[in-house]
């Protein structure tokens, strides 16, 4: 989907939805179903070929996989930006070079916490401030909290800079850590 103007600004009008024929999941607020609706947007109630998008709020099954799926949150921000947002950073079944990644951020706020989740989710990965089990990667930066560094060191989770980000993604390949090879000691 390309980006393109209302011309009318925020609020959505003006057809901001037109070319847009939706299926939504059960977890759809009505909040969301009446921005479309507002914005032109035609909603199928089964899945077909009509469908353009699949809007849902969690992964979905594998039916829609053949259908651009993407979160409420583009239908949201798109309609108060007033015109629509590029849909890959909001889609269920990413794509790219960081697909397999979950990364946990420490440090990083602001315009350098969204850069971040921009870059991150337009190559396919996922941002989360919460470290797991599911945590690929620990990025710092600033004022870290000490904890979940030691955490993410405790579970041999490599810790890295934005520039191990901004790097792989311009060489097109994850590059290496220097992934803990030692728990440490107190």
């Amino acid at each position: 989907v390309s980006t393109q103007s209302t011309g009318g600004g925020g609020g959505g009008g003006g057809g901001l939805f037109a070319n847009v024929k939706f299926y939504v999941t059960n977890d759809v607020t009505d909040e969301v179903k009446n921005m479309l609706k507002e914005g032109g947007g035609k909603k199928e109630y089964y899945v077909s070929d009509l469908v353009t998008h699949v809007i849902t709020e969690s992964i979905v099954e594998e039916e829609f996989k053949d259908k651009l799926t993407v979160r409420s949150a583009w239908v949201k921000l798109s309609y108060q930006l007033g015109y629509l947002l590029p849909t890959q950073p909001f889609t269920i079944f990413p794509a790219g070079l960081l697909t397999s990644c979950v990364i946990t951020t420490t440090g990083i706020k602001g315009d350098d916490y969204y850069g971040l989740w921009s870059m991150v989710r337009w190559n396919g990965g996922v941002v989360t401030n919460k470290l797991s089990q599911k945590t690929t990667h620990l990025i710092v930066g600033g004022t870290q909290n000490i904890l979940k560094y030691k955490a993410a060191l405790t579970n041999r989770i490599p810790v890295v800079v934005i520039e191990w980000l901004v790097d792989s993604i311009e060489m097109g390949s994850l590059q290496p850590t220097d992934a803990p090879t030692d728990a440490p000691t107190d």
